[in-house]
């Protein structure tokens, strides 16, 4: 799945993934796993953060708030290629953006 992730972004393709490999149950940003790290570090792309948060059921409807947060260069990753260290550490600059936007919806 990465690489063919990989070659979707290397031919100008825009690839969305939930980085925490599945939905989450309580609405609470559970562990994120590594693969759009390791796509950003393959490609050299950068990172587009987006949180979808529900709220609770109104009669027949519940409310969808969806927000995009600042844009993660590359650069601002710090990956040089796959290095581990690296890509934990742009796995928490991740979180950190995600955790900051989920705060601040109130639905």
């Amino acid at each position: 799945a990465i690489e063919k992730a990989v070659n979707y972004v290397k031919n100008g393709k825009v690839v969305a993934i939930f980085p925490e490999g599945h939905r989450s149950k309580d609405g609470n940003l559970q562990k994120l796993k590594s693969g759009a790290v390791v796509i950003a570090a393959e490609t050299g792309g950068g990172l587009q953060p987006c949180v979808i948060k529900k709220g609770e059921k109104r009669f027949l409807r519940t409310p969808v708030v969806i927000r995009y947060g600042k844009f993660i260069t590359h650069e601002q990753l710090g990956l040089t290629g796959r290095v581990p260290a690296q890509i934990r550490s742009a796995n928490k600059l991740l979180t950190a953006s995600l955790e900051g936007m989920l705060e601040d919806i109130h639905v």
